[in-house]
């Protein structure tokens, strides 16, 4: 060990190797342009230890051992108090995903689609002050509902509802009240990406009855029969009653095709009109949303509608409180793989700053603005079924990523090049496919990978801070802004995680969740794990924070295929 300044040098020396080999017992330590030392000690293997003060650099040193040296006693490290900790509950029920293999189906897709949940949605069922959980379930499991008795202490309260539709694959959910009579009710949506199911891809509407007790409307709620990745409730129109986009993420089993949208008008009785068309035309564009949440974000008074996407740009619809129009912002260049958005004013401005979950840097390709990941989605075989291409472009080429063996038996036309591995290495995809062919492709494309703070400059102009780089080892899927160390500045906890790649890209399993102190200048530190308490070793999917009746706060992570966690902010 050698000290100088604020910096310390650790260095081991095991000189062994195999059976009668050994190596240079010499250590090389470069100190730069370092003249003097503080201090050295040497630990030899049975804790017998050396020290010398204020030694000069550029020397060589000579040490040996001895019995009668000191035996070392490394100092007891301070107590660390965790900014959160771990609440032990027994009762917290595990998600069980069902076993489905989108590959199977979708040979050319490059993680699966259908192992989205669970759904986590947070509201007081029962009006005794406690906000209680909804976590939905894998197909052929039913949703939960976790009445919170306090303290981060929950139980379960048998909804026969839910029971009754088991089979559904619950992805995402919100509380509201749907028909205006004073209590939560719950909006829950299905999706996945099972092929033969479209009729379980639908939103349902569950009626409360005051006490935490529901039941499931006899109104169907409008659907599309696509993959819903988010319901965000609000009074869009201000008129006194809840209205609700649903996004959807993905056409099952047709990978890379837009899906439609809803946006539900609320007749204030609990009925539903999908008026997306007549409010939100500009919906029709949006492409494949993973996540969505309301926020004024131009100062007017009226909450706007921001979403993200898989293979799109974050988005701003500027509610004017008759309608929904698509807001032209410097977010618009940022296209990327888009899993979750917050809402927060971070740096205590009055405005609405943006976080934004991405898919990190820790990935096997790399995208950037000048060589960007792009996918094709067209019939290339012309055999009636949509094929997607992924492609990373070098220069001005566009290169699959696709093993050939996966582009050959998805597209049979193609083994007639009989083309070695070698050569089709070589092909860009406007090698592959004929020009008519060719240029008839749906192309979109991610450019950024990073997850990032967009801070809010007015008039749709935002600055882009890249989170540290602990946080881009891995995906971001869920985010929760709160004021941690209640120093006046929301701090931002985060988890991530995606188990679902193909082998030959690798799984992202980098994050053990990430908690980030903001320090009021917009700069936000990166907490070790034994500092900040929030150490999950899982597949994260959301985060949500609430609290009891008490003002004690709360973070509940919803973690695919296993128990959700509890952290508790406050001790």
């Amino acid at each position: 060990l050698l000290y100088y300044g604020e910096n310390t040098v650790l260095q081991d020396l095991m000189p062994f190797r195999g059976f009668q080999s050994s190596m240079d017992y010499k250590m090389t330590i470069g100190l730069g342009q370092t003249e003097m030392l503080d201090s050295i000690r040497i630990i030899w293997p049975d804790d017998r230890t050396q020290k010398l003060e204020k030694t000069e650099a550029n020397q060589f040193l000579t040490f040996a051992h001895s019995d009668t040296l000191p035996k070392y006693t490394p100092p007891k490290p301070e107590a660390i108090v965790p900014l959160i900790k771990e609440v032990g509950n027994t009762r917290l029920i595990a998600h069980e995903e069902n076993n489905y293999n989108d590959f199977d189906y979708e040979g050319m897709i490059y993680n699966l689609l259908s192992q989205e949940g669970p759904a986590l949605a947070v509201g007081d069922i029962n009006g005794d002050g406690n906000e209680d959980i909804f976590i939905g379930g894998a197909k052929d499991q039913p949703g939960i509902i976790y009445q919170h008795l306090g303290k981060g202490q929950l139980k379960t309260i048998e909804q026969r509802a839910f029971e009754t539709d088991m089979n559904f694959e619950d992805t995402a959910a919100a509380f509201l009240d749907a028909d205006g009579d004073g209590d939560m009710d719950l909006i829950v949506g299905s999706g996945g990406n099972q092929v033969g199911d479209e009729n379980t891809y639908r939103a349902r509407l569950y009626l409360n009855d005051g006490r935490g007790y529901f039941t499931r409307s006899a109104e169907q709620l409008p659907t599309t029969f696509k993959n819903i990745s988010v319901i965000s409730p609000e009074d869009f129109d201000g008129d006194g009653d809840m209205d609700v986009f649903i996004g959807s993420r993905s056409v099952v089993g047709t990978y890379g095709v837009n899906p439609d949208h809803l946006f539900l008008e609320n007749d204030g009785n609990g009925s539903f009109t999908n008026s997306a068309e007549r409010l939100a035309y500009d919906l029709k564009d949006e492409g494949m949303v993973t996540d969505a949440t309301w926020a004024d974000m131009d100062g007017d008074g009226k909450k706007d509608l921001l979403t993200v996407s898989e293979w799109g740009t974050p988005k701003i619809y500027r509610n004017s409180g008759r309608r929904l129009s698509k807001l032209p912002s410097s977010l618009d260049s940022l296209s990327g793989w888009w899993n979750v958005v917050k809402a927060a004013d971070l740096d205590n401005d009055g405005d609405q700053d943006l976080i934004l979950g991405n898919q990190g840097t820790n990935l096997h390709y790399k995208p950037s603005p000048e060589d960007p990941m792009k996918i094709w989605i067209n019939d290339f075989d012309n055999n009636g079924t949509i094929e997607q291409i992924v492609t990373q472009q070098v220069g001005d080429k566009d290169y699959p990523i696709h093993q050939k063996k996966e582009l050959t038996n998805q597209m049979v036309a193609l083994k007639k090049q009989n083309l070695k591995a070698s050569d089709y290495a070589r092909r860009s995809i406007d090698q592959l496919f004929p020009e008519e062919i060719f240029s008839m492709s749906i192309v979109k494309e991610a450019a950024f990978a990073e997850s990032i703070i967009a801070i809010n400059e007015g008039d749709g102009n935002f600055s882009i801070q890249v989170l540290p780089s602990r946080v881009q080892l891995s995906c971001v899927c869920g985010i929760s802004c709160v004021d941690i160390n209640e120093d006046g500045y929301l701090d931002l906890i985060m988890g991530g995680n995606n188990f679902e790649y193909k082998p030959q890209f690798s799984r992202l399993d980098a994050s053990y969740g990430n908690v980030l102190l903001n320090d009021g200048k917009m700069g936000f530190t990166w907490q070790d794990y034994n500092q900040s308490g929030f150490f999950v070793k899982a597949e994260i999917k959301h985060l949500e924070s609430f609290a009891d009746k008490s003002g004690n706060r709360f973070v509940m992570a919803a973690i695919n295929d296993d128990k959700p966690k509890i952290f508790a902010l406050d001790d």
